[in-house]
């Protein structure tokens, strides 16, 4: 999560100080403060069945059939919080949070290619020592998305300074907020280099490196529409009397359930038991 004050003003203000006729224009000073939170989880499991294709002394080729699922849930939180320091009428209270949260679940079948080489004891055990593998993954499948905007705005803007609470925040509005599924082919490869120890004839530690990538998810960066129309704000929308809207009035922020990709690295480490 990042947090930080600005120096200025969201850029909402002055184009609604402007549409509402407020004294000053809303250019300032102000108060601000705003907070970015982020956030990225990612969890998953497989199961497969390991196939023998050759085997020459220390050395072993194998190919792999099974299942894998995956998900990925991220989150990217804004919130802004803007007074300025006039007395009435001058005084203006604008807050807003955003969220745009991303569930993706992958479901596939699993093909691979594992080559290993291991010290072995000679009735089928390993000997203590050093191993070494490495192998190449394939999921294939669907990935299951959700996507969810939200917002909320807190203003007394063109309200005689009472202060009304909004749907919709600064990039999240009545226009984009909800929540949208859909499912999408997606490809998974994934390669792992390992490096192992067996302290006994059954039984070793292991040690790795990995990379994944997802090729079709929905993440929340690709969600937020910065080209945010003001007379499709909730707060414009309330206004009483109503404020007419341009002739070419385009339904911004738009929700476009964007796509993109993933990719994870990381350090694996794990225990092998042999029966």
């Amino acid at each position: 999560s990042l947090t930080g004050g600005t120096p200025g003003q969201t850029a909402l203000l002055p184009a609604l100080g402007h549409i509402f006729n407020v004294p000053g224009g809303l250019t300032g000073p102000f108060i601000t403060h705003d907070n970015l939170y982020s956030q990225s989880e990612m969890q998953g499991a497989s199961g497969y069945g390991v196939f023998n294709v050759t085997r020459s002394g220390r050395f072993r080729f194998d190919t792999l059939f099974g299942f894998r699922w995956l998900n990925l849930d991220e989150k990217e939180e804004f919130t802004t919080t803007n007074e300025t320091v006039a007395s009435a009428p001058q005084h203006v209270v604008f807050n807003a949070a955003d969220s745009f949260g991303t569930s993706n679940n992958f479901y596939g079948a699993l093909l691979g290619l594992r080559a290993e080489y291991a010290p072995d004891d000679g009735s089928g055990g390993w000997r203590g020592g050093f191993c070494y593998r490495g192998a190449f993954l394939l999921g294939l499948g669907d990935t299951v998305e959700r996507i969810n905007i939200n917002g909320a705005s807190q203003t007394n803007i063109g309200s005689n300074n009472t202060t009304i609470n909004y749907p919709g925040g600064v990039f999240a509005q009545p226009s984009n907020m909800g929540n949208f599924d859909s499912n999408h082919f997606a490809v998974v490869p994934e390669g792992d280099l390992s490096v192992g120890y067996a302290f006994c004839s059954w039984a070793r530690i292991m040690i790795g490196y990995d990379i994944l990538y997802i090729s079709d998810v929905a993440r929340p960066g690709s969600q937020i529409d910065s080209g945010v129309n003001l007379y499709r704000t909730a707060v414009v929308q309330a206004a009483q009397p109503p404020i007419a809207a341009p002739a070419t009035d385009p339904n911004r922020p738009s929700s476009g359930a964007n796509q993109s990709s993933f990719w994870a690295q990381g350090l694996t480490l794990g225990v092998e038991i042999h029966f």
